[in-house]
């Protein structure tokens, strides 16, 4: 501790200087009664009343301490801690326990301050509390509140559980957008679909341009066939003259007047 560090004794307001590594193992030691001697006058019993640590490094830059009576009660801040965290039912459960009230003024003599009060919080629920009615201070410590059931020591909340958003109901109407690759697979199924869809237009433009007249040509030289060959065959009946109609004429009479337009396909 450097020079210019020092205890402020509040009862003479005599200044010490001291040492740091003797103040730390003092303090240390969960001593909240100790004698302090000045130099050229008797120790006296003295309790930290204040301290003041460097705010980085953490290093005791100055403390204040009261001299005190042994035979007078005097006020005190005592630190509460939590017993039994881990083993509590809330918290295996999941539950959130926050520590609340981390400290709390007693009064008592400075002989029976006590260094520490223990909050068992192993049996705590989900939603439990615990107040600090529910804590017995030692003999002859009296806690310093008007009402004990009004300072909460701890809590134990449920999990803790983010929900999700729900979606606008406008945002669910509206479909998703297909990916570049889905995309990629309709169009290309369109484009097959269209490719076996035959040319409908050139096809009907073609049978009229070209089959139809050969049709026509087809007929008249069939009918010329015709005419002679069921001379021949009529002698033999109507059987005969109807073996001929179908064989010279009537595929292009099929073709040519009764096929719609078109339709290639009835062509040989």
């Amino acid at each position: 501790m450097r020079a210019n560090n020092s205890f402020k004794w509040s009862a003479s307001s005599v200044i010490v200087p001291t040492v740091e590594r003797d103040v730390r193992n003092v303090l240390g030691g969960g001593q909240a009664l100790f004698d302090l001697e000045v130099e050229g006058a008797k120790a006296v019993p003295v309790v930290v009343k204040e301290e003041q640590r460097h705010p980085v490094k953490g290093v005791l830059q100055h403390i204040d301490l009261q001299e005190v009576k042994l035979d007078e009660a005097i006020q005190a801040e005592v630190a509460i801690e939590l017993e039994g965290t881990e083993v509590a039912p809330g918290v295996k459960e999941g539950g959130v326990l926050e520590h609340v009230t981390r400290e709390i003024t007693v009064e008592a003599l400075p002989t029976e301050i006590p260094e520490r009060l223990v909050a068992d919080v192993s049996e705590m629920e989900i939603n439990d509390t615990v107040q600090l009615s529910t804590l017995t201070p030692p003999e002859g410590v009296t806690f310093v509140a008007d009402d004990l059931d009004e300072i909460t020591i701890a809590t134990l909340s449920p999990p803790r559980v983010e929900e999700e958003p729900e979606p606008d109901v406008e945002e669910a109407a509206v479909q998703p957008e297909p990916e570049p690759a889905a995309e990629a697979e309709i169009e290309e199924k369109g484009e097959s679909k269209v490719a076996k869809q035959p040319n409908r237009n050139f096809d009907r433009f073609f049978d009229l341009l070209i089959m139809r007249p050969v049709g026509l040509v087809t007929t008249v030289v069939g009918g010329a066939f015709f005419l002679p060959a069921a001379l021949l065959v009529s002698p033999s009946g109507a059987e005969g003259v109807q073996v001929a109609w179908e064989y010279f004429v009537a595929p292009s009479v099929e073709r040519t007047f009764k096929t719609p337009l078109g339709e290639l396909s009835s062509y040989p």
